[in-house]
Formats: structure tokens, sequence, C-alpha cells
């Protein structure tokens, strides 16, 4: 696609004043994003660009902010199939290097537990269960209310790998937690 000038998108800052939204940059941040995951065709971050300035056009009622437009993006790539890219894009705009994993947490049962544990790894019900029991302990044990599937699996694996050393009462995640990890907690 050729581009003779980008335009500009009225949007708001930080504080709720309209400013403008160049969507070339929007382009250009998606291109990196896309490369960063080995893609090389250009056209992937332009239709993607001009999806968002369509969404943004189409609502052109209401400024949007910033986080929300980064939050639209993401919506269209994870809509395209484009998963890796959306976190790697987010990843790259988030403030935060939490940002994005905070974005996917959310409250947990025991029934959502076992959910994600069959999701991220082959187990069977029973043994999801009985995994889904533990990390339940260690979650009210630490007064953790929110988590990502990330921190489920890792919590699983952490059990799996120490069950033939230690008893279950006994392993606790956050002894091996380095201290920068520990520091961000």
């Amino acid at each position: 696609m050729i581009h003779f000038a980008t335009e500009c998108l009225r949007i708001q800052d930080g504080r709720g004043r309209p400013c403008e939204l160049d969507i070339g940059e929007l382009e250009r941040e998606l291109l990196d994003s896309f490369q960063a995951l080995g893609f090389r065709d250009a056209w992937m971050a332009e239709e993607t660009a001009l999806m968002v300035e369509e969404q943004i056009r189409t609502n052109s009622a209401r400024l949007y902010s910033r986080p929300e437009i980064d939050r639209l993006v993401k919506t269209v790539l994870e809509a395209l199939g484009y998963n890796d890219v959306a976190r790697e894009y987010s990843a790259k705009r988030a403030p935060d290097p939490l940002a994005s994993a905070r974005a996917t947490m959310g409250a947990w049962t025991i029934a959502s537990l076992i959910a994600r544990l069959r999701r991220s790894l082959p187990l069977g019900v029973s043994q999801a269960k009985d995994l889904a029991d533990k990390i339940a302990a260690s979650l009210e044990r630490d007064g953790l209310r929110l988590v990502s599937e990330d921190l489920v699996t890792a919590l699983a694996l952490h059990f799996l790998v120490n069950a033939s050393n230690e008893s279950a009462d006994t392993v606790s995640w956050r002894e091996n937690l380095s201290q920068e990890t520990a520091h961000l907690l």
C-alpha cells in the first residue's frame, strides 16, 4: 500500500484534552511488533492500522484515550489471530512491565483453576483437580485473589516437579522466587 501522507485523528491525552494520534506512528509501532516476531511483510501492520483507524472514525463522536486505542489495537490483532503480536504490542506500549500480565488476571475458583490447568497442561480430570486443590491452598495461604493463567501453570509445574521431594503442605512457591521477582510482587 502506498502512503502519500499520514493523517492525524483526534483523541484525548492523559488529562482528557484533545490531541492527535498519528496513524503513521501507530503503523510503525505495529510493524515493530510484527517484525519482533519474525513477520517481514509490512502489509499486515498497514491493514491492522487501517482497521483501527476505521473503528475510531466510526465512533467519531467520542474521543478515545491512548490506553483505549491500545486495547482496541490488541482486540483487533487478537480477532485477526495474531495473539502473539497483540502481546508484543501491549508489552511495547505498556509503561509497566507487568501491565499485560495484570490484564489477563482474574478471580479464581477451584473450577476455574481446573479449567486453566486443563487448557495449559496435558492433565486428566483427577490430576487437574488434585493440582487445583494444592494451588488453591497455596493461593489462599498467600492471600492472592487474582491470578493469571501463567501463574496457575507455573504453580502447577512447581507442584509437579517438587511432588517427589516435599509434601504439598511444605512446598512454597515464594521460597523459589528471585529477589527481583519478590520485589515486584
